[in-house]
């Protein structure tokens, strides 16, 4: 019975567009490895990451209004709205649309983290099958 419901989770998350990824996502935020209590995920090929664990290890705060279902984060001169299960979003007031929509997985909310870097003034690249963060904001 246990392997039935096994079975049932894995074909629902994988309809819903989540995939796996066959090495795991790491990720660091200039030299330092971001520690995840939720292992970043792809969905439908997009990296999405959970925001709260992503912003404390970029210095950053956030604020969740569950009457709104919206996000407000700030780091530095930065600050952003995301709204739960969209893909739009304010960055520094002005409106832009994430390449994925946020989403609630294992009781976190996961953005896509080219739109987290980007909002948080950060820039992306990969060395040695890791994600590197360095910011742009002095």
């Amino acid at each position: 019975m246990k392997f039935v419901k096994l079975i049932a989770v894995g074909v629902a998350l994988l309809s819903a567009g989540f995939t796996f990824a066959q090495k795991p996502i790491r990720i660091k935020v200039g030299s330092e490895v971001v520690a995840f209590e939720s292992e970043p995920i792809e969905v439908r090929g997009v990296t999405m990451v959970p925001i709260r664990t992503m912003l404390d290890s970029m210095g950053g705060t956030m604020r969740w209004d569950m009457d709104k279902q919206t996000v407000s984060a700030w780091r530095k001169s930065r600050r952003f709205n995301v709204v739960l299960n969209s893909r739009s979003a304010v960055v520094n007031d002005k409106p832009t649309t994430m390449e994925e929509a946020s989403l609630i997985y294992k009781n976190r909310i996961y953005v896509p983290l080219k739109f987290l870097a980007d909002a948080a003034g950060y820039s992306i690249s990969m060395e040695k099958n890791w994600y590197v963060l360095t910011s742009k904001i002095k």
